[in-house]
């Protein structure tokens, strides 16, 4: 089993998307660091996390972050993540069809983070995916290479393609996922 170990450090206020927007659109964040750990415990992979401020909840629909707590990972399709498709054809959905056993039928291949035991957890579908901001999060977990120090994140779309080829290197079902809260 790999282990993937996302240490929320730091909440930031009022980020907005781009600079020219008005406060009524600024979010809350929160930025971590992703490591992934093999067998051996070694770090093999590395990256920070973007996930929404504010109080942790498995409520559908607050555009919230998760609880932490330990999770599992399956592929899955959805209508975000767009951007790493156009930039790496290699994920292109229809070059994945047979990892997407969950019926969805969004045009994108995703990663869902599940739980086995935190009630009504998986109605959220909470994914990781691509973007650099808390606007792009919707109570999902964002990664990037480069921690902005404002409250966003950035190369977003090689993280997530490199994370996700690690995925397939070792089988999705073969990861763990650790969440630490701030502290």
């Amino acid at each position: 089993m790999l282990n993937i170990v996302i240490q929320r450090k730091e909440e930031y206020e009022n980020v907005k998307k781009n600079e020219n927007d008005d406060n009524k659109n600024a979010e809350t964040s929160t930025v971590g660091n992703l490591s992934v750990y093999n067998e051996k415990g070694e770090n093999i992979f590395s990256c920070f996390t973007l996930e929404n401020g504010g109080t942790s909840t498995h409520i559908s629909g607050t555009d919230r972050r998760i609880l932490a707590g330990v999770y599992y990972l399956r592929w899955t399709s959805s209508n975000t993540n767009s951007g790493l498709a156009i930039q790496y054809d290699y994920w292109k959905k229809e070059n994945h069809l047979e990892k997407i056993k969950d019926g969805t039928q969004g045009k994108n291949i995703a990663v869902w983070v599940m739980s086995n035991t935190i009630e009504n957890h998986n109605k959220r579908r909470i994914l990781i995916h691509i973007g650099n901001s808390p606007q792009d999060t919707l109570g999902c977990i964002l990664c990037g290479y480069i921690n902005g120090d404002n409250g966003k994140i950035g190369n977003s779309t090689k993280a997530i393609n490199d994370l996700f080829l690690l995925f397939e290197k070792y089988g999705i079902e073969n990861f763990k996922l650790t969440i630490k809260e701030i502290g």
